[in-house]
């Protein structure tokens, strides 16, 4: 055995027994539109936990905070498979002429679908030389259920269908069907491929609601197995109400989960074209390189711009810091002397304050009638009035705290009041220790 070999033996085990966890999200209307909304239409959440001996689905709602914890916990240890609508993607069996290449995969669906090829996410399921099997999915619709997967915080990066885990139909006269809440799911075997031996394989979802008698006709006179329990039976003959939603069991999914499923697209790998896999043309590449380029010639010119407006900033300032100063020399203690500045400015300030509030005071202790102004003078700290009795009878002075009274003649009283702080503590001691006194 080549050493190749061994090495692929020792991890097919690894890959095929991972556990895997199972999500379906039970709102067929909103699958059937492709408009994913956890806020409005995406309301419950199945479950099938493959880490438990008998797994089972469990019901699940946005707004199950501790539920929704424990569901990203368990997605830490399993990959994440989101279990869409049958209906939701389309399934081909196509004859391929050879050296066909994946880039070229979507002029093989041009004839069979109306829409826009390009707009489709392709995931082969057989590519044989000479014949491709492939589904083809919306990849809008991929990408809305991955961003709501990102809305719950929810680690999925795998999707698959029912039709996946359903058998092969096993004769061209029969037909293997699985039965959903909402849909029979039919697998047939078509005519031959083009210059191939084997035959297409078909797949049909149809609605449970809609008459069987509809069926293509080919498929009409064919008899029907029904998975899983694998019993044959008629389909004129057959009850439907007898027939056991396949969803119920999650143990049948867990078992037939192939070892390889498409994946969601990575939010920084999503291309507009929903062609994943599919490489960029050289042009594309061309592109690519010169948007590098741009934004390296970009970035320095913005480097360049910016240590220019710093140079030019430090220089202005540096300027501006030179005419605060007479001889227009920055000295070294430039710091220094200019809080000394700041805090002879801001007592400057205080004393005027004070100037204005003894004034204002003055004014209102000072009667007119009884007192006239007569000079006003700031001095050593102190704020001196001198004031004039208008009347002939004495009358005292008034009242006013931290102030000191002279009498220069009888009719003229001399005011001094303090203006700094410290000042104005002490005079007011003293005036409370003279009315003690």
């Amino acid at each position: 055995m080549s050493r190749f070999s061994k090495r692929a033996r020792r991890r097919l085990p690894t890959r095929a027994s991972r556990p895997r966890l199972l999500l379906q999200v039970a709102c067929p209307s909103a699958a059937d539109r492709g408009t994913p909304d956890s806020r409005v239409e995406w309301r419950a959440l199945w479950w099938a936990d493959g880490g438990e001996p008998e797994p089972r689905w469990r019901h699940l709602t946005p707004d199950m905070t501790d539920e929704l914890a424990t569901l990203r916990q368990c997605l830490q240890r399993r990959q994440g498979v989101l279990l869409l609508d049958p209906a939701a993607t389309s399934h081909f069996h196509l004859a391929t002429p050879p050296g066909l290449r994946r880039r070229e995969w979507p002029t093989l669906l041009e004839e069979s679908l109306c829409g826009d090829v390009a707009a489709l996410t392709l995931h082969p399921l057989s590519n044989q030389r000479g014949e491709l099997e492939i589904l083809a999915i919306d990849t809008a619709r991929l990408l809305a259920w991955r961003d709501w997967a990102d809305q719950l915080d929810l680690a999925i990066d795998s999707w698959t269908t029912a039709f996946m885990m359903q058998p092969e139909a096993d004769d061209t006269d029969r037909l293997s069907v699985m039965a959903t809440s909402d849909h029979w799911l039919l697998k047939a075997l078509g005519e031959p491929l083009a210059g191939r031996p084997s035959r297409q394989r078909q797949w049909l979802a149809w609605p449970r609601g809609w008459p069987l008698s509809q069926l293509p006709p080919a498929w009409l006179t064919r008899q029907w197995r029904l998975a899983p329990e694998g019993r044959l039976v008629e389909p004129a003959a057959l009850d439907a109400d007898d027939v056991e939603d396949v969803h119920r069991q999650p143990r049948l999914w867990l078992e037939r989960l192939p070892a390889t499923l498409p994946r969601l697209p990575d939010a920084e790998r999503s291309r507009p074209r929903g062609l994943r896999g599919v490489s960029p043309g050289r042009s594309t590449r061309r592109l690519g390189v010169a948007a590098v380029l741009l934004g390296l010639i970009l970035g320095g010119i913005t480097l360049t711009q910016w240590q220019l407006d710093r140079r030019a900033h430090t220089e202005q300032s540096r300027t501006l810091l030179a005419s605060r100063f007479l001889d227009g020399a920055i000295p070294r203690d430039a710091g220094a002397r200019l809080l000394q500045r700041r805090e002879a400015l801001d007592r400057l300030r205080e004393r005027n304050q004070r100037i204005d509030t003894w004034q204002t005071e003055l004014a209102e202790r000072f009667e007119p009638d009884d007192w006239r102004l007569i000079a006003l003078s700031v001095k050593d700290g102190e704020l001196t009035s001198e004031w004039e009795r208008l009347g002939r009878e004495p009358i005292p002075p008034p009242s006013i705290p931290q102030a000191r009274f002279d009498w220069s003649t009888s009719k003229r009283l001399i005011v001094h009041l303090p203006l700094e702080a410290e000042a104005a503590t002490a005079a007011a001691e003293r005036a409370n220790a003279e009315e003690t006194s």
